[in-house]
């Protein structure tokens, strides 16, 4: 009776070391899945972010435009003023030349917002990735408590045959 109870107590600890190791893997696949989920919710917000300044920069060159027509409406005007024909020579170069200047300055709002965008972008790609990798070696973290657990399962096993 004493080496029959031994046997039982025996394959009870091996059942209970095999349910262990399945709960751990458990609590390492649920940490890893949470962990993802944050990793796709900043994700998310890099993405949003990079969209926003997207908007934003169309709404700075909009804002642009009308402080640059402004000035160069009182530039022509204040040629006019002055008895200058600001539509011929000299007058019309710099008007001309204010305007390429101001092109220009929309062109590196936008270039600088697109480089911005990638960036965030890219930061974006990243998060997710993190939660991808996070996943996988949970999941590898997780295999390997389950083995652990066959392992010493198996082993008691083996331990009450030869005994």
């Amino acid at each position: 009776m004493g080496l029959e109870t031994a046997a039982y107590m025996a394959i009870a600890g091996g059942g209970i070391s095999l349910l262990g190791s399945e709960v751990e893997a458990q609590a390492i696949t649920d940490s890893a899945r949470y962990n993802q989920l944050i990793a796709n919710r900043n994700a998310d917000v890099l993405e949003n972010r990079a969209r926003e300044k997207i908007f934003r920069a169309g709404q700075d060159i909009v804002r642009f435009r009308e402080e640059f027509r402004e000035l160069n409406d009182a530039a022509a005007q204040t040629q006019r003023k002055n008895g200058i024909v600001a539509t011929t020579g000299t007058a019309l170069d710099v008007l001309l030349e204010n305007s390429v200047e101001a092109e220009a300055d929309i062109q590196m709002i936008e270039m600088n917002a697109r480089a911005e965008e990638s960036d965030l972008k890219e930061q974006s790609i990243n998060e997710k990735l993190r939660g991808q990798l996070a996943m996988y070696d949970a999941k590898n973290q997780a295999r390997a408590a389950r083995f652990r657990g066959m392992t010493q399962a198996f082993s008691t096993g083996y331990s009450i045959y030869t005994a």
